[in-house]
Order: C-alpha cells, then structure tokens, then sequence
C-alpha cells in the first residue's frame, strides 16, 4: 500500500510523511527514512546556512551589554509575558501545555509578534528581498528609538490582553523568538523566560522525522541541520552572558524524569504559586496547533527519549554531522 501512495503524482512532503507513518508500524526503517529523504527534497527553497551565521555574527557583534545600558528606558515593568522559545521538536509545545494548565497562566500558542517587528527592521534568519546585509543589522537595531519602542510595548501587551484576558500570565509558544530575544529583552526585562533544550540529535531527528512545513527549510538535509543548531546553540550562549534577563533552562530530560521538580522551578521563575493542574495538563481539551498535538493528550512520558537508536544506520550521518560542529 506504501508503494502504491508514494508512486502516485503530484507528490507532496505532507503524503510521503505520511506513508513514512505506515513504513514505521511495519518497522520498514530504510523505506520510512527515504519518505523523509525525499519529503524534504521537495521544499521549495533552500536554507542559506551562510547568511544566517552571518546574521548571528552580527547580532552578537552588535548586542551587548553597554547596548541595553545605553537604552534602560525603552523597559517596560510588566511581567506578564512569560516567553517559551527554543529549537522546534525540543519541548516547547509540552511547556507551554503544563503552564497553561495553570489557573493564573493563559496559552497564547506561537505569537509572530516580534519576528514581525525584527523582519521591519530588515533582521531575519534568511535572506530576502527585504532583509538587510550583516554589516545593516548594526545600524538597522540602533535605529530603534524610545517612541519606537513604546509603540512595540503597547501592541504586544495589547494583542497578550486580547487572547489572555485578565490572566496573570500569558505564554508566547514561539521557537524561533530565540532569534529576537535581544528585542525582547530590551522591551520586557521583567517578562519569564523558559529555553527548551533538548539533546542536540534527539531534536535534529525529530526535526527531520517531522513535517514541519517549508518554514523550516533548514530541515532538509543533516549538514545544514546540524549547522543550524550550533548556531543557534552559539547565539544562546552569546545571549545568556549579555541580555539583562534570567533565562531558565527547561532540559527536556530532566522534564520527563522529575516533571514537579522541573514545574515548580519554571512557576517559581513565572512568581506563580505550585498548583496541581499543571502535571494534569493532559486531561484539558485545549487543542495545540503543532506537530506536538498528539504528545500533549497524555501525562509526560519518556517514550520520545532517543527514538534515533531504532535506525542505527540511518541516523549515523546525522551523528556524524553533529559531531563536525562539535556537538
């Protein structure tokens, strides 16, 4: 039946994804690799891994500390926004899911709010028409003025009250903020930050055993992959010596072996009192909007514990990728 569905045009990385589903309950490991194989060879584009480095060799170059010392009124003193971000496959939906369980925490799922607002300042993790050189990001991010930062201040509270409503604390779900976290920082110092992290190839498997659509084109194939994550690992480490923030770090594994531990440390970071609900997430009927949707129905589990060590063979480029970056 896989064969007869994989050799049906037009074919689309959705399908193959799919028919890899069936190839992995018959246990057919090489057949489901190559649905994904060729599911990620139909992107439309191609990550530019080079602009992207280039991007985070300006960023940090650009954002230090005398950066938010020179501009300590931009601050708003809020602390609802409570930011969940990290690489995608690496907990953050299961985050989200336990503190929004939360009587006094509202969910907003992934919020597009500041890759937005870094996109019109010309920032963004691949090239476009629009986006602006290495050598731009510099002036592009000091051309942020405090009129300018108010108003980003008041739309993003502005859109965090209309979905959280008189909650305590609202969540913004979005992986990639990670990329954004020195403007988020600047605007919102007293908002909690929770960095999902997971082992470097669990989460690269997942990445790539996952459809996660042509936004995620870095994806495509283990050497841009596992590039990918070292320098997104590279600009995390640059970020927690300079931003005026406190990033709590949420291991993932640490999650699925002590879940209340690791709750209560990300409550204590939010100021919010222990309550039961959040390792009962799993009995509410919010629905998540990502490729998680499925993890998030049941208590926390381990099963999504190094999946890779059932294809050996397939996954043993991938390893060898990470390991050329040092992970």
């Amino acid at each position: 039946m896989a064969e007869r569905l994989s050799a049906r045009p037009p074919l689309r990385p959705i399908t193959l994804f799919a028919i890899a589903r069936i190839d992995r309950a018959q246990k057919r490991r090489k057949a489901e690799f190559e649905r994904y194989r060729r599911g990620k060879s139909l992107f439309e584009s191609r990550f530019d891994l080079t602009y992207f480095g280039e991007t985070i060799a300006a960023l940090k170059a650009t954002v230090t500390p005398a950066f938010f010392a020179e501009r300590e009124d931009f601050a708003d003193k809020s602390e609802r926004p409570l930011l969940v971000f990290g690489m995608p496959r690496s907990g953050t939906t299961l985050t989200e899911q336990i503190l929004s369980a939360h009587p006094q925490v509202s969910g907003a799922g992934e919020l597009r709010f500041f890759s937005r607002a870094a996109r019109s300042l010309g920032i963004s993790e691949r090239r476009t028409a629009t986006s602006l050189s290495p050598d731009a990001i510099a002036e592009s991010i000091g051309s942020i003025d405090a009129s300018g930062a108010r108003r980003l201040r008041a739309g993003y509270l502005d859109q965090l009250q209309n979905l959280g409503g008189g909650k305590v604390r609202v969540t913004d779900k979005m992986p990639h903020n990670f990329l954004h976290l020195w403007l988020i920082a600047l605007l919102f110092p007293r908002a909690t930050y929770i960095h999902c992290v997971r082992d470097p190839l669990d989460t690269c498997f997942s990445c790539f055993t996952t459809d996660l659509g042509d936004a995620h084109d870095y994806t495509a194939d283990f050497e841009t992959l596992a590039g990918y994550y070292r320098l997104y690992k590279d600009l995390m480490q640059h970020w927690s010596s300079v931003l005026p923030i406190r990033i709590v770090e949420n291991r993932y594994e640490d999650l699925v072996a002590e879940p209340e531990n690791a709750v209560r440390r990300m409550l204590e970071a939010a100021k919010l009192p222990w309550h039961d609900a959040c390792l009962k997430f799993h009995q509410r009927d919010r629905i998540a909007q990502t490729a998680s949707y499925a993890a998030i129905r049941e208590p926390v589990h381990a099963r999504s514990l190094e999946k890779w060590r059932a294809y050996e063979e397939e996954v043993a480029p991938l390893r060898e990728a990470l390991a050329r970056q040092g992970l």
